[in-house]
């Protein structure tokens, strides 16, 4: 059964996992059916909002640092949807690693370079910059 939301935790110059989980607080009534798995983490700030997010929603909530392209059967394992907001580039998120096991890749790029993606990743323009755009978003891959 697949029940894990897996969530890109990656704080740094791509990942942005501190916006993903405020988009998590606007998605937790639709959530509670799921483990939250972030993996990748790398940064007491993300461990400490996996903390209080599980602590002030009760939702369950997990974190590692296993990286989803290194141990993908780890990372992706009863995975439902991949979820991830990046600055401008998902390259090392793992998100072909997901794929191949059949997980539904949920996904925001907050400054893509648009000459090279297809007209529909601008739409997720919005989502990447208001936690409750992504939570729509997240809500309807679920």
């Amino acid at each position: 059964m697949r029940d894990v939301l897996v969530v890109n935790g990656m704080e740094d110059e791509q990942g942005r996992a501190l916006f993903l989980t405020s988009a998590l607080y606007h998605s937790a009534a639709y959530l509670r059916h799921l483990v939250i798995r972030y993996v990748a983490v790398r940064s007491t700030a993300v461990e400490i909002a996996a903390q209080v997010l599980a602590f002030d929603t009760g939702l369950k909530v997990e974190w590692s640092d296993v990286h989803p392209e290194v141990s993908p059967d780890r990372a992706f394992d009863k995975a439902l949807v991949y979820a991830a907001v990046a600055f401008s580039d998902v390259t090392g998120f793992g998100f072909p690693q997901a794929a191949e096991r059949g997980v539904v890749g949920c996904v925001a790029v907050q400054f893509p370079p648009l000459d090279l993606f297809p007209g529909g990743w601008a739409t997720n323009l919005s989502a990447a910059h208001d936690p409750a755009i992504f939570a729509t978003l997240l809500r309807s891959v679920l």
